[in-house]
Formats: C-alpha cells, structure tokens, sequence
C-alpha cells in the first residue's frame, strides 16, 4: 500500500459516529454490487466490515467523493443532539473566508484521512453561507468498539454566531467535558493570527433574560389561545363572577388578593380540556429557575404537553414576570418547512421539541426525537431565536 493510500483511508472509529442501518443504504446507493462487497469484507462488527469494503473500494480506484462528502455532513448537521450558540465577532463573510484561507491544508480537506492524533482541526468547508471547522478531540468509549469525537463549528457570518455541536452520549463516554470542548475550539479560533475573527461569550444574566422574554412572548400568545375558548363570559364578566363568588358565597374579608388565584385555576382548567393542536404557535412544556432567595423551581414534564395545563405554572407566572430571569426553558414549536414566515394553522407541519439554558457563556439547545429533518430543525430554531441574541 502506498504512503497515499495510507493516508487516504476509512477507520473504524470514524465509521462508528454512525449507524450500521443508515450506512448501508448511503454506500449501497453508490455501490452497485454493495450486498457482495459487504459479505465478503473483512471484520468482526458492520462497522469494521464497511470500513474495509471503503478502503478497498477506494484502492481500486473508486471515486468516493459523494460518500465522504455525506459523511461529513451527517457528522455536522444529523450526528450532534446538542448545539452551543456563541457571538461571532466578524466583518467578513463565507466566501470571503473562504478566499482568504484557500491555501490552508485543512481547506476541504477529507475526513477519511490517517492524521496525527495531536491535530485537531480536520477540515474546513463552506456549507451554503457558513463555514465549517470540524474538530477531533479524542475517542469515546461507545461499547467494544471507540468512536472519534468530532466536534462540528459553524461559522454563522449572517447572524454572528458560533454554533458548537456534540453529541452528548459520546462527550459522557470520553475523557473529555463540555467545557474543555469549549476551550478547544475558543483558543484554537482566538489564538490563530490568520482568522479574521474571534468568539466570545453571552453574559449568563443576559441568556436568562432572553429566556424570560421567550417565556413571556409564548405565554402571551397561549394565553390568548385559552381565552378565545371562554365561550360563556368575557376576560371582564370573569372577574365579575369570581368577585361575587369571593365577596358573597365566601364572604372573604379581602376577597382582591384571591382573584388572580381563582383565575389561575380556572384558566389552568380550561387549558386542560384544550387538545395541544390548539396552540398552532407553539407552546412551553417546561420552565426553571432561581428566585432571588436563591430557591430553585422546576417542572418536570416527560409527555412534553403545555405548561398551561399545569398548576405550577399559573402559581409561578407572576413571580418569574417579576423576576424577569429564567434558566432553562423547553419549548414545542410548529412551522412551516417551504416557508419560515408562515404560521401553521392546518394538520401538515413540521415540529421541533427542544430545551434552552446557559452552559459555560453559551445558549445550549438541547433537540428532542430529531432522527428526521435534524438539519432542517436547526435551522428553524436558529431562525427563531435570532432576533433575541
């Protein structure tokens, strides 16, 4: 084997960042005869035997540009399940990066190539209107077989962010953490006189303030959804009732401090006999945060159906309005995938499910279930949440 073709080579641990099921048909499509080569390839596991039919292929003269290609960017866009917004601080855009940098080895540099271990930078492309710095910073230790972790950075120049991207399971698995990954590429981008630009850090106050002012923005619109169902009353003939309760059933002695309670419960109940579709905007099915006591509050909710349900929220509401912090939100949004602008009011749309909190001076965002449209999922969330940072 050549010094070319050993430099040019799949390996197992690139190969197991992905699943045996989802390989097949990828290879397959390009491999005419890739049920025989699979069988007849060498190694213990599927991702072992995949590994060698590549590298065979490869050394027969095989042009595996398509397949390396969508590798990639399963590893940037579909592999990850966390993603960590930074500010980018920038003057310049993609292409023009690109331009710059045209003579930089790492520039398109492939995947499947035998490295030093020490390098961490292992390629950068443009992606669209974004460029991609994808990072290996050691294994994890997914089972018998080790996994690269490949840490995914893209470049936002339109909207001055940095999006750091893992998988979570596989940074649990390895010797490494979540702030370290941040360190990483931080310094490496920071402390490289060639790049024509820096990352920084979100003050964590100012995260928790953006959070509050997504709790309000959805609550006011849910709430608005609630009321449109009080067939009997108005928001005025509401309180009407409930003071009369108050003053004459109850007899109360300051019956003004039980309204917003009976409101709340009243509120709370008709929420529940809603079905989530609704609240075609979208809703929050999660909220936590730190009073000024310092006394921590939590919802919990595994379903991922509408806080409004819930009594806590309607007992929380004014006392995180006041506050005006939060420190993690979750969050269920519809949307129309041809068109961002648009509001899904009908049964086609697609979803997204995730949660939001400050993690070491960044907007971590967790996604839920996206083993469909992933890439399409980010994007929306990154549309969404734009105008807050």
């Amino acid at each position: 084997m050549s010094d070319a073709e050993l430099l040019n080579t799949y390996n197992v641990p690139l190969i197991r960042n992905f699943e045996v099921q989802y390989l097949k048909p990828l290879i397959g499509k390009h491999i005419p005869d890739f049920n025989k080569a699979y069988n007849e390839a060498e190694g213990v596991t599927g991702w072992a035997k995949i590994t060698d039919l590549l590298n065979k292929k490869v050394r027969d003269g095989f042009d595996d540009s398509e397949i390396e290609n969508e590798l990639f960017e399963k590893l940037v866009f579909d592999v990850p399940d966390h993603i960590f917004i930074l500010p980018l601080i920038s003057e310049i855009d993609a292409n023009e990066f690109m331009e710059r940098h045209s003579d930089a080895e790492e520039i398109n540099r492939r995947i499947a190539m035998t490295l030093p271990s020490e390098t961490k930078l292992i390629t950068i492309r443009q992606v669209d209107n974004k460029v991609v710095l994808l990072y290996r910073s050691g294994v994890a230790e997914v089972g018998e077989v080790k996994a690269s972790l490949y840490i995914p950075c893209i470049l936002d120049f339109e909207n001055d962010f940095a999006i750091v991207k893992v998988r979570l399971h596989h940074v649990k698995m390895s010797n490494t953490n979540l702030h370290e990954i941040h360190q990483l590429v931080i310094n490496d981008i920071n402390d490289n006189e060639d790049f024509d630009f820096t990352i920084s850090n979100f003050n964590s106050k100012s995260i928790h303030e953006v959070l509050f002012q997504m709790f309000e923005d959805e609550s006011y619109k849910a709430e608005k959804v609630i009321k449109k169902h009080m067939d009997e009353f108005t928001e005025s003939t509401l309180i009407e009732k409930v003071t009369n309760f108050l003053e004459e059933d109850l007899k109360l002695k300051d019956p003004d401090n039980y309204i917003d309670r009976v409101k709340s419960a009243f509120y709370q109940d008709l929420s529940s006999q809603l079905g989530d579709e609704i609240f075609y905007e979208g809703y929050v099915f999660a909220i936590s945060f730190l009073d000024r006591e310092l006394t921590r509050s939590a919802t919990r909710n595994s379903k991922r159906d509408p806080i409004y349900n819930k009594k806590i929220y309607w007992n929380l509401k004014d006392l995180i309005h006041e506050q005006q912090e939060l420190t993690e939100i979750s969050l269920y949004w519809r949307f129309d995938k041809e068109d961002f602008t648009k509001v899904p009011v009908g049964k086609e749309f697609s979803f997204v499910e995730i949660s939001l909190r400050e993690k070491n001076g960044s907007l971590e965002i967790h996604f839920y279930n996206t083993k469909t449209d992933r890439r399409l999922k980010e994007d929306y969330v990154i549309y969404k949440i734009k105008d807050y940072l």
